[in-house]
């Protein structure tokens, strides 16, 4: 168990970063989002949604980056259930943030947010199957220490 935990953790840490390098290359990129501004009342513009969405994401995949490091240090099987549950949750989070009835992204297509999208939903649905299996292996880790304990 001990070899799996460490393998999929590293998986983990390894689609973190993935998705904190996706999100902070697209929350800077120069690719017309910076320069266009989305008008609103009184002349006053704001930053296109897509930036915000991916500012969030950073933030969000900062969390699954100090999570997935942890599982490295946590040692009982709780905690480990519980810090894959929440990478799990943050895999969730990813996905729901280009959703535009939560955040969004730009509506054209041809823009770069757009075309990067298919990667952060792979990276983020591997962060929920990795945090899943690692719930897993954790839970499957204390029923072996009870039916041990029953045994015993």
């Amino acid at each position: 168990m001990n070899k799996k935990w460490k393998i999929i953790s590293g998986i983990a840490v390894v689609l973190s970063l993935a998705l904190l390098i996706i999100s902070k290359v697209c929350a800077t990129c120069d690719t017309g989002c910076e320069a266009m501004m989305t008008p609103m009342a009184m002349g006053a513009s704001s930053a296109m949604r897509c930036q915000f969405t991916y500012k969030v994401e950073f933030l969000v995949s900062i969390a699954a980056l100090l999570v997935s490091g942890a599982l490295f240090l946590v040692k009982g099987a709780e905690g480990r259930r519980l810090n894959g549950l929440f990478l799990a949750l943050l895999g969730v989070l990813a996905v729901l943030l280009p959703q535009s009835w939560v955040i969004g992204t730009c509506g054209s297509p041809s823009m770069a947010c757009n075309k990067v999208l298919p990667w952060v939903y792979s990276a983020s649905i591997l962060l929920i199957v990795a945090g899943a299996v690692l719930a897993w292996l954790a839970l499957r880790s204390v029923a072996d220490q009870d039916s041990e304990q029953e045994e015993g």
